[in-house]
């Protein structure tokens, strides 16, 4: 890749009364060297920047203004001669604000008799000097205000405007810059492009601006977002921060077009993923038809770097696609959401303790809340629709219960007990226990011994005649048949099993294995592993799959960082991630960024 020159100097000039007089004596048809050019607008000023490759750089650059887009060297000004070296940003005031100018970069070379050999024009950079620190942020219109700062100092002469733009400039030429920017094609061309995100990158998340890529990248100061590399426009050239205000409030408003409307409100065909991010206390919302993260949702306290998290550990969508629920484990809450919305609608606050895992009843009206406190041997019985314990179920067999599954005629209710290294059956009519299965004769019937197998969580088969156990701590899947409530199978998986999913027409079930950073793929119907998926992600811990079988989206927690964004980030926790399975090939076709601490993953059904 090449190497370019920065700019070392910001010249500032004021009042010019005339244009330079030089005598060009000679034109020449050599394309211009300037790779591209870009403004940022300020208040009654403009400052002007460009790029150039290191070799064979010009003698000298003559700067020229306009208030006509289309350059002619008849009408354009001549408002400065440059040397060469260094390049850098020009400060042009005063101008009037609310107007629009248009400037360019034109390279010269002085030749043998001393005529000045001028290159072709190329890259010329609107500006549209604005106070922006007069916005009303609650009154911001998109196309005023914020296109604006895309037009001058983002989507210009190939950068930021798409891979497949209407350019006059090379493709090579184009490519270099975007290299040179991080490689980016997406568009700021449009609110219909900034919106869409690039290759699973969230630009733009609306109601969120501290978790959009776009203000990593213009933002400085890391007490306020996280600033990314590399900084644009430039590294020496930044945008003032009223405007980075600006766009950090048209985001939290929203990110409203000109009439309004909220980007990836309503719901997508394929539905929506919801990913516990639970060491920033949010919940990432996916968008399934264009796998994005389109929202973040508070789940515990606002701010995780002044307060401790309360850790949403997991995450559950009712049948009905009316609701979906996030236990706090670390906040002893039980949350409730709509789906349509992302709205807070209920809490539930007092007698849950430690909750780490969710299942419902058919219609979604109670749900089975595990209390994975110390010492604890039940389970909570909630009413979802007062967000009120109805009852509570417990068994002196019973040791720090994890997961919870209803199966498939929602008749029982299979809780994981991992300290006590059994499954407890609970009949959901009248909530009592069946029977505590003990996942090998082994197990002492009370937790008196260190456990052996420590289930997670698990999944049932679609005639609820099968139940998969994942073992965490003996890198196992242990299959129970709730007719015999026997054991009948072990099969061995990665290291540290966690959270399964089985696919929508019950043939395959897929398998988090967090140590391993791998997902087995188990053929239900002979319990063979039938491949594994390896590189997934670092550390992933829950799988769910999509609603019509197609995709796998594997939750990563990445807690030591191990996988590094896309771009070097300084400031703020380090990311999660999530990997989606292309299920007919079993290949990770795309991986998004989410917050810290990648847990729970549930789909719309």
């Amino acid at each position: 890749m090449k190497n370019y020159l920065r700019p070392a100097v910001i010249v500032v000039l004021i009042g010019w009364s005339c244009a330079e007089k030089s005598t060009i004596t000679e034109i020449s048809s050599t394309p211009s060297p300037v790779l591209s050019s870009y403004v940022v607008n300020g208040n009654a000023k403009a400052t002007l920047a460009w790029e150039i490759p290191s070799s064979n750089p010009p003698q000298q650059f003559a700067i020229y203004r306009d208030t006509i887009a289309l350059f002619s060297f008849s009408t354009a000004t001549r408002i400065r001669t440059l040397l060469a070296y260094p390049t850098g940003g020009l400060v042009d005031s005063p101008l009037t604000n609310k107007k629009f100018y248009y400037y360019t970069v034109v390279s010269e070379n002085i030749g043998t008799l001393g005529t000045i050999i001028r290159s072709l024009p190329a890259n010329t950079a609107q500006a549209f000097p604005f106070d922006y620190s007069s916005v009303d942020t609650a009154k911001i219109i998109y196309s005023q205000h914020i296109q604006q700062i895309f037009n001058s100092s983002c989507a210009v002469n190939g950068c930021h405007v798409g891979a497949d733009a209407d350019t006059h400039e090379p493709m090579a030429l184009r490519k270099s810059i975007r290299l040179q920017h991080g490689g980016a094609q997406f568009s700021l061309r449009s609110w219909a492009d900034a919106v869409k995100g690039d290759a699973g990158v969230s630009v733009v998340v609306p109601f969120k601006s501290p978790k959009s890529d776009l203000i990593y990248h213009i933002n400085r100061d890391t007490l306020i977002a996280p600033a990314s590399q590399p900084s644009m426009p430039r590294v020496d050239v930044a945008l003032p921060r009223d405007q980075v205000n600006l766009l950090m409030s048209w985001i939290d408003h929203g990110a409203k077009n000109d009439d309004g409307e909220v980007p990836y409100s309503s719901i997508p065909a394929r539905g929506r993923a919801y990913i516990t991010n639970q060491g920033e206390d949010l919940v990432a919302v996916v968008d399934m038809d264009a796998n994005i993260v389109t929202r973040y949702i508070t789940a515990g306290v606002t701010n995780t770097q002044l307060q401790p998290p309360m850790a949403p550990h997991n995450v559950v969508v009712d049948l009905q696609n009316q609701f979906y629920y996030v236990n706090l484990i670390g906040g002893d809450k039980l949350l409730k959401y709509r789906v349509s919305d992302n709205a807070k609608v209920g809490e539930l606050s007092t007698v849950i303790k430690s909750p780490a895992q969710v299942a419902l009843s058919a219609e979604g009206d109670t749900a089975y809340v595990t209390d994975f406190l110390d010492g604890s041997n039940g389970i909570h019985v909630v009413n979802t629709r007062t967000m009120s314990v109805l009852s509570s179920v417990g068994d002196a067999r019973m040791s720090k219960p994890h997961g919870a599954t209803v199966t498939h005629d929602f008749k029982y209710v299979l809780v994981s007990n991992q300290l006590s290294d059994n499954v407890t059956v609970i009949r959901t009519s009248d909530n009592s226990i069946v029977d505590v299965v003990r996942l090998s004769g082994s197990v002492p019937v009370f937790p008196i011994a260190a456990p052996k197998f420590q289930p997670y969580q698990s999944v049932v088969t679609l005639d609820s005649r099968f139940a998969f156990v994942t073992c965490s701590a003996s890198n196992e899947v242990r299959v129970i048949d709730l007719t015999s409530l026997k054991v009948v199978d072990s099969i061995k998986v990665g290291l540290r099993p966690l959270i399964l999913d089985m696919t929508p027409d019950g043939n395959y079930i897929y398998v988090a294995n967090r140590n391993s950073n791998s997902v087995s793929v188990i053929r239900a119907s002979d319990h063979a592993v039938v491949t594994t998926i390896p590189d997934v992600g670092v550390e992933p811990h829950g799988v769910a799959i999509s609603r019509d079988g197609n995709y796998a989206y594997v939750s990563c927690e990445n807690l030591d960082g191990a996988n590094e964004p896309h771009h070097p980030t300084a400031g703020g926790k380090k990311n999660g991630t999530v990997a989606i399975i292309d299920i007919a090939a079993n290949t990770v076709i795309r991986e998004l960024e989410v917050g810290n601490f990648a847990a729970g993953v549930a789909v719309m059904h």
